[in-house]
Order: structure tokens, then C-alpha cells, then sequence
């Protein structure tokens, strides 16, 4: 042996990766790698951080999110898509909560967020669209419901919901837009038959009852279609057939007793047609069939207060205020109600009650200033409008409703340079939405109001500032 081998010394470092050895003799150094080893090293190392990074992943989630069904294996594996949509779904829970606390705020961002991270989740996306419109985002509202049926268009607890809102809104024109895109034009029979049945409302509402007569003639299987039975008795109705339409509506609520809407266009009819006692009986079914739900016990207080009676009446809101007292949306209903039946008495009682609970009391404050105005006293009406105006600046939902009805008192006083004043803040609070701004106009024609549509459209490109009236 070589006195050269007796001299190196070696000494390994880091796991046995590298290892340094020493000549003594040379007085040299040579640094020397065991790569297999090295890779092994490095391979534990990535292992451990990837396992420390899932974990944290996972409980930050599943703790700090509150996002109970993600998986461990959905963020080992990455699956982005998954991950997002059990966080959006979470996140509607979040704004479910945060609304029925009276959190807007909260419950406007949670919503978007959800919707944003679970675009496919349908219930969730007609909740926030419940949401929206409620809180006087209609428009917004809108768009989330659009975008949602544009990615699933069969469904047809979507499409029914979107395209109610559109026609319901006076979007009647984007509703005909919407359904005639490519992706609506090859689903099944029953969404086509959905589908025709709201062109054809559509149609009634933009075009009148003889351009929608004609499309249904020619839509037999909306005719056909049970469902559709409360569209078509609006186009028989509209064009002179009220026996008929009140026949239709009639045999559909045989086949679908517990459908609202049947029962309130029905009594509508009936009480036109100055059927009274028939309206009254269909209000009672209407309790007998959905007696959890406050607006068929309006529609049997409705149709009672027309009646010479005065008992029943009293003891039908005594039950239904000891009912329903706890909803604020039950009455706001019945504050409406009483505008539109100018019961000024429970219009204020229920504008106080709100005051009383600390709540945003405007709606019940508007529907008071209407009843007041049904009751020849447009001066007092328009000094509680304006109070509320000055209160709601930044509201354009509330506003929009709001000004309307200014619109119609002071044009009703007279006071003609005001009416036209109100209608250049509404052009301005509807600059954004034209197809709604649109629907008003026509709305505006139809009453004889027509200076005050024909100063919204020439305000709406370029809406004037607010000066002209006087508040008191």
C-alpha cells in the first residue's frame, strides 16, 4: 500500500450528500457530491413543505373560511375549480346570514363573491339575486341572473326566474333579445315551451294585446302547456275575452292549487268585472290552499274591505298583524296595501310601528304618502315624499319608486313644471338602465301623462340638475 492512500481523510456532511477529503501531504482538498443521496434529500425536504403547505391550506379553509366540506385530497391535488366552489357556496352562507342580521354590506359582498367562486351553484345565484333586488340593485340583479342562464341554459328554475324579472321590470325587450340567442334554440320541448310562453307575455307587454294574440295563435303548445295558462289568460283578457280568461284561470287552479298567482290574477279579474262575492271566495281559497303566506291573506283583506261589513275586516287584519307582526315583509305588504286602498289611519300606524322598531321605515313612509294622496291630500303627500327624498339621496332603488310616485301628485295638483322637474331625476336615476327607463315611459303614456314620459326621454342622455322644486 502506497503511502499516498494511508494520507487522504475523508469527512462526510449534510446526510451523507457531501463529502470533503483532505490530501495531508498535498494539503489539498476536494469537495465530492453524492448525488443519488442529494436527490433523495431534496425529495423529503419538497415532500415535507408540500405536506406543511396542504395542511395549513386545508385548516385556514376549513377553520378561518368555514368552508366544512373541503377535502384534504382537493388541496393536495390542486383541484382549483372544486376548492372555489365550496368557498363560494360557503360564502353564501356567510351573506344568507349576514341579511337576515341586517347586514347589507356584508351580505353585497358575500354575494358577489359567491357567485364569482361558485358560478354554477343555481341556488345560490337566485339568492343573490333575491338579494339584489331587494336591496334595489335591480339591475345588478339582473345581470347576475342572465349571466347564470347563459351557462346553464335548460335550467328551467333559471330561465323561469330571469325572465320573470325582465318582464316583470319592463325589460321586455332584453327578454326577447335574450331568447333569441343561439343557446336557446335547441333545448328540450318543455324549455321551449317555457321559452314561447314569455315571448308571448313579452310581446303583450311591449307590443299590446293584438300583436301577442297573433304569436300565441301561433304557439300551440303554449296553449298547451298547463303552466301556461295564467300568460294566456293575460292575452285573452287584455284582448276583450274576459269570460274566457277568467274561465281559463279558473280550471288551472284545479290543476295547480297552490299557485298564487292564479288566484290573485283571478280575484283581479273578478272584482273588473264586478264580481265581488266570486272574488272574495277566491281569496278564501287562496288562504285555504297557502295560509303560511301573507299575501294570500291580503288578497282575502282586499276583497273583504270591499264588502259593506266592516267586522270581518277588522277581525281579518287584527289576525293577520297578530300573525305576521314579526316579518317585516309581511308588512311592507300590507303598508302597501294601504296606499293603494287609501287607509291612511293603518298606513301611519304602520309607518310609526317601523319607526318604533328602529327599522328603515321609507317603504312604509311612501305607501302613507300615498295613502294620503287617495285621500284628496296631494299637499301632505308630496311634503312626506320630499322629507323621504332628502333622506335617500344615495338610494336610486328607493328613489326610482319614489319618484315616480312624486311624478303623479304634483302632476295631479297641477303643479306641471314640477312634475317634469321629478321626471328629469328620474331619467337621471335610470340613466343606467334604459330598457327600465323605456318601460316607464310607456307606463307614463298609458295614464296621459304624456309631457312627463316625453321629458324623460330627452333627459336621459343628459340629465339636468336638481333645482327646480322647492322643498318645504
Amino acid at each position: 500500500m502506497s503511502k499516498k492512500s494511508l494520507n487522504p481523510d475523508s469527512r462526510t456532511r449534510f446526510f451523507g450528500v457531501f463529502s470533503v477529503q483532505t490530501d495531508r501531504e498535498r494539503q489539498t482538498m476536494k469537495l465530492q457530491v453524492n448525488y443519488a443521496r442529494l436527490a433523495a434529500v431534496l425529495g423529503s425536504a419538497f415532500l415535507a413543505l408540500y405536506i406543511m403547505v396542504v395542511a395549513a391550506g386545508f385548516v385556514w379553509l376549513h377553520e378561518v373560511r368555514n368552508v366544512k366540506d373541503v377535502e384534504v385530497l382537493d388541496v393536495a391535488l390542486l383541484r382549483v375549480g372544486r376548492v372555489k366552489a365550496k368557498v363560494g357556496q360557503a360564502q353564501f352562507l356567510e351573506a344568507a346570514s349576514a341579511w337576515k342580521a341586517s347586514k347589507y354590506q356584508a351580505a353585497y359582498i358575500a354575494y358577489l363573491s359567491g357567485v364569482r367562486n361558485a358560478p354554477d351553484f343555481v341556488a345560490g345565484r337566485l339568492e343573490a339575486a333575491s338579494f339584489l333586488s331587494a336591496a334595489g340593485v335591480l339591475n345588478l340583479a339582473v345581470i347576475t341572473l342572465e349571466e347564470g342562464l347563459r351557462r346553464k341554459p335548460s335550467d328551467q328554475t333559471l330561465l323561469t326566474r330571469t325572465l320573470t324579472m325582465l318582464t316583470g321590470s319592463g325589460r321586455d325587450r332584453e327578454a326577447l333579445r335574450l331568447l333569441r340567442e343561439p343557446q336557446f334554440k335547441t333545448l328540450p320541448a318543455d324549455s321551449m315551451a317555457l321559452i314561447r310562453m314569455y315571448e308571448v307575455l313579452a310581446t303583450l307587454n311591449l307590443e299590446g294585446p293584438v300583436a301577442a294574440k297573433a304569436l300565441l295563435d301561433g304557439r300551440p303548445d303554449v296553449r298547451a302547456r298547463v303552466l301556461s295558462a295564467p300568460v294566456v289568460a293575460r292575452v285573452l283578457w287584455a284582448s276583450g275575452e274576459k269570460s274566457e280568461a277568467m274561465g281559463l284561470l279558473g280550471g288551472y287552479l284545479v290543476a295547480m292549487p297552490k299557485d298564487y298567482i292564479g288566484y290573485a290574477l283571478l280575484a283581479e279579474y273578478q272584482e273588473a268585472g264586478g264580481q265581488l262575492a266570486e272574488a272574495l271566495m277566491t281569496a278564501e281559497r287562496a288562504c285555504a290552499e297557502l295560509p303560511e303566506l301573507p299575501a294570500a291573506r291580503l288578497l282575502k283583506l282586499a276583497a273583504l274591505s270591499r264588502g259593506d261589513a266592516p267586522l270581518p275586516w277588522k277581525a281579518e287584519m287584527e289576525t293577520y298583524l297578530t300573525e305576521f307582526r314579526s316579518q317585516p315583509q309581511a308588512l311592507a305588504l300590507l303598508a302597501e296595501l294601504a296606499g293603494k286602498r287609501g287607509w291612511v289611519p293603518l298606513a301611519r300606524g304602520l309607518y310609526e310601528a317601523a319607526l318604533g322598531l328602529e327599522a328603515d321605515a321609507r317603504i312604509q313612509a311612501m305607501f302613507y304618502a300615498e295613502a294620503l294622496f287617495r285621500n284628496s291630500r296631494a299637499q301632505e303627500a308630496m311634503e312626506v315624499m320630499l322629507l323621504l327624498e332628502r333622506q335617500s339621496s344615495d338610494e336610486a332603488g328607493f328613489l326610482v319608486l319614489l319618484r315616480q310616485r312624486q311624478i303623479v301628485v304634483a302632476a295631479a295638483m297641477g303643479k306641471t313644471d314640477e312634475a317634469r322637474e321629478f321626471a328629469r331625476r328620474l331619467a337621471s336615476s335610470l340613466s343606467r338602465d334604459p330598457e327600465r327607463l323605456e318601460a316607464t315611459r310607456r307606463r307614463f303614456v298609458q295614464v296621459g301623462l304624456v309631457e312627463v314620459a316625453a321629458e324623460l326621454v330627452g333627459s336621459a342622455a343628459k340629465p339636468r340638475p336638481a333645482a327646480a322644486v322647492k322643498k318645504t
